[in-house]
């Protein structure tokens, strides 16, 4: 645990900080509390409970898809409807933020999803997908793993709350 003290001389870079913290999946969630008083600010953060699902699996933290795969799920988890438009849309504004092309992340996704499927725990991987996964199905789509992963995210934010 960090104990910060804040006041209104330090709170934006206090902010600041904290927003690093959270954008760099370093925590789960932060409270914020001003001496003698409850939380006045809380910021929950799913990088973590990602990071933890793609390593599990076996994706590995230092390939572009891992990133590009974590920030699209974060992305889904408030625009839901985008998962209709990953490529026109949601690849573009990756491809963009980490100044690549679409179909740089679209095959970095790949990529990394070929590394679960093939060199991964099969029994991690058969614990998140279930019935869904199979030897002889194959890997899923790009948008298939996105949208299972994006749900199981969002089952264990439910659970957690």
């Amino acid at each position: 645990m960090i104990e910060i003290n804040m006041d209104e001389r330090n709170r934006d870079s206090v902010m600041i900080m904290l927003r690093e913290i959270v954008q760099n999946g370093n925590c789960r969630k932060i409270h914020i509390f001003e001496a003698g008083e409850s939380p006045k600010m809380e910021f929950p953060t799913h990088c973590k409970d990602i990071r933890e699902i793609l390593k599990e699996i076996g994706i590995p933290c230092h390939i572009a898809g891992y990133k590009y795969i974590r920030d699209i799920i974060e992305i889904l988890k408030k625009e839901p409807y985008k998962i209709n438009k990953l490529v026109k849309e949601i690849y573009v504004e990756i491809a963009f933020k980490n100044k690549t092309t679409p179909s740089s992340v679209e095959r970095a996704i790949r990529h990394a999803i070929e590394k679960a499927f093939t060199y991964g725990d099969s029994e991690e991987i058969y614990k998140y997908f279930g019935s869904s996964y199979s030897k002889d199905k194959g890997k899923p789509t790009n948008k298939e793993f996105i949208a299972m992963m994006t749900e199981l995210i969002k089952r264990e934010d439910r659970n957690e709350n």
